[in-house]
């Protein structure tokens, strides 16, 4: 399973040409013959075909004027005077710029919203890994926007949920309350950039993007109502968390692989087989470049896989070698074992060092975050709901 994995990450990273009628083949003849060999050059046939389609949804759009109805596919953000969002017109993924009174209008949507719009289509510059991560094809000047319509009901649903955060922790100061949803959601859309800079010179920056940390206190806050399920309700309702808190948190590259090792982890319960974590982790990443290929070009994805590779691979090992308590000694090897992958990669890309500050402040900062994730999933939703205890809570 893990030379799967590492298959489908090359097989993302390169996206050779694979026809459509070969992929589905390949995977059905792992399925009939469930020979390991076989399921390989399925994997990689698979995801090769779905990251050449990916590609092929990179070609932009004829430049110049377009008119219709878009679907709003990331938060508008302000950013001076104008709004930037990502809309879906015509099956191409744009980047959208508004001002004026197209900006007013656009900056009131949310995910999932349709708004009818006209503006002018422009290509990039040149393309980078970010915007192949994003899927965006080319970038849209708007000069019109219609009001937003609600978009279908699991959009709305969560819209719902991340306006009922909003509105109960509005009692706290700007900077409390843009620090609180980063941590319990991962919005960081109105975090100052001195609070962006001080998680990333201490190593925190992480806190502030949802992970399997979130997604673990999300399924322990739900774990209540799911014990009383039978064992096949049970499974639905811990897939349809998940995939609802992936509307919620936008479905980031980190969800992504967060959501996919749950599914994959509760799938192994509910069939009474044991799946060890690296195994969980292997799958969890063929399903994910599976269904986007292109997510291999994020960093935030690539820092994820192998934060997660270190905690599975390293953690244990290295606490039961270095000696004192365990109940500080656990916590250290954790965060050693996440710096040891992602430190390279920060180095690389970003020409960031390791934080020597990252030590001590993991240590003291991820257990009260994770408190922070549960009061919030917990009172900050009751917060939200009734108004008077909000300030209390």
């Amino acid at each position: 399973m893990i030379a799967a994995a590492v298959l489908a990450l090359v097989a993302a990273w390169f996206h050779p040409s694979v026809p459509w009628w070969v992929a589905a083949g390949a995977l059905g003849g792992a399925v009939a013959s469930r020979d390991w060999r076989v399921a390989l050059v399925a994997t990689v046939a698979v995801v090769a075909w779905s990251g050449d389609r990916a590609v092929d949804g990179l070609a932009p759009p004829t430049a110049g004027s377009a008119v219709g109805v878009a679907r709003v596919m990331a938060d508008p953000e302000w950013n001076l005077g104008r709004v930037h969002a990502e809309i879906r017109l015509d099956g191409a993924r744009l980047a959208a710029t508004a001002d004026a009174d197209a900006s007013r209008a656009l900056g009131r949507a949310e995910v999932g919203d349709e708004v009818t719009v006209v503006g002018r289509i422009r290509h990039f510059d040149a393309r980078s890994p970010y915007l192949d991560s994003r899927h965006l094809a080319a970038r849209i000047l708007l000069d019109e926007v219609s009001q937003p319509r609600a978009g279908p009901p699991p959009y709305r649903w969560a819209n719902a949920f991340r306006a009922t955060l909003d509105r109960g922790s509005e009692v706290m100061s700007p900077g409390h309350q843009a620090l609180f949803l980063g941590l319990v959601i991962g919005d960081d859309g109105d975090q100052d950039d001195l609070t962006r800079h001080r998680f990333r010179a201490s190593g925190l920056s992480h806190l502030l993007a949802v992970s399997g940390q979130n997604v673990a206190f999300v399924l322990l806050v739900a774990a209540p109502l799911l014990g009383r399920l039978r064992l096949g309700v049970r499974w639905w309702a811990t897939v349809g968390i998940l995939l609802l808190f992936g509307l919620v948190t936008r479905w980031e590259p980190s969800v992504m692989r967060a959501v996919a090792m749950a599914g994959v982890a509760a799938t192994a319960a509910f069939a009474g087989r044991f799946a060890t974590a690296l195994r969980v982790l292997a799958i969890a990443i063929i399903v994910v470049v599976a269904i986007d290929p292109l997510v291999v070009q994020s960093l935030a994805f690539q820092l994820s896989v192998a934060a997660t590779l270190g905690l599975v691979v390293i953690a244990r090992p290295l606490s039961n070698r270095i000696p004192g308590p365990r109940i500080l000694i656990e916590p250290l090897a954790l965060v050693i074992s996440a710096q040891v992958l992602t430190t390279p990669l920060l180095i690389v890309v970003l020409g960031q060092p390791w934080p020597v500050a990252s030590l001590p402040a993991n240590l003291l900062a991820g257990p009260v975050a994770g408190w922070v994730m549960v009061w919030g999933l917990t009172a900050g939703v009751a917060a939200g709901l009734v108004d008077p205890l909000a300030p209390m809570l």
